[in-house]
């Protein structure tokens, strides 16, 4: 994957203790200011982007998921395997990793059961298995407030971008508005209310017979190369709703 040159640095210590007093800074000035309206309280956006927790809340709302196993038990993992022709494996925590001189980061990627033959019985981190979805697309959906912005991914017109469109191929993958199914639109708005947000950023894939499948939200998510690829007006709907709640 590509980096920048932010996530490069990550590695050193001069950047790692940069980078931790100024979070600890802007954390205590969110504290001091909890007066004033926030887009999304911290407490609440560092709760909702729990994996565990959103996937909780997605299933009592109803939102279609993907089959998921998380454990750390390597029986499981295999069987869980055997049932299903095809999984992915992803992470609950991104990072970025220095591997001699290259700085590589683990999206979600096919597994197989070769690869679970160095995972140990006793001791290993949990591992988060899904079955694979065929995909017709992908989508990434912005919510401000009241406001919904949908972009449709064409993640399956690049080879590198099919199994994570954050692979980024943005040349090859195109982005384009959509309008949601009205009942997907009811459950984004649920979900939102149940998390307590006024932002969020949720990632769907659309199978070939058009079902909507829910991946994850992100309270944090980034937004803004969205907004470049589609022209959606993101950013004037923040600024409106700081404006509105001042």
């Amino acid at each position: 994957m590509e980096l920048t040159l932010q996530e490069k640095s990550e590695s050193s210590a001069d950047f790692k203790i940069w980078k931790g007093e100024w979070n600890k800074t802007l954390l205590g000035i969110q504290n001091s200011l909890k007066n004033l309206p926030w887009l999304n309280p911290l407490r609440k956006a560092y709760k909702g982007e729990n994996k565990y927790y959103q996937f909780d809340v997605a299933n009592e709302i109803g939102f279609v998921m993907p089959d998921t196993l998380i454990s750390n038990r390597k029986l499981d993992l295999i069987n869980f395997m055997n049932v299903h022709e095809k999984c992915l494996f992803k992470l609950m925590n991104q990072e970025i990793y220095e591997v001699g001189n290259e700085y590589l980061g683990l999206y979600t990627n096919v597994i197989t059961k070769s690869d679970l033959e160095k995972f140990g019985e006793t001791e290993e981190n949990p591992l988060v298995l899904q079955e694979y979805i065929t995909k017709q697309y992908e989508v990434r959906y912005t919510v401000v407030g009241k406001e919904h912005f949908v972009c449709k991914i064409d993640s399956q017109a690049s080879k590198k971008a099919n199994e994570d469109w954050r692979r980024y191929d943005i040349s090859h993958t195109p982005h384009a508005p959509i309008e949601p199914p009205a009942e997907i639109k009811e459950k984004v708005n649920r979900m939102i209310e149940v998390l307590g947000l006024e932002y969020g950023a949720l990632d769907f894939i659309v199978t070939p017979e058009n079902k909507w499948v829910f991946l994850e939200i992100n309270c944090l998510g980034q937004y803004l190369w969205i907004e470049q690829l589609s022209g959606l007006q993101i950013s004037n709907a923040i600024a409106n709703w700081i404006k509105n709640h001042i």
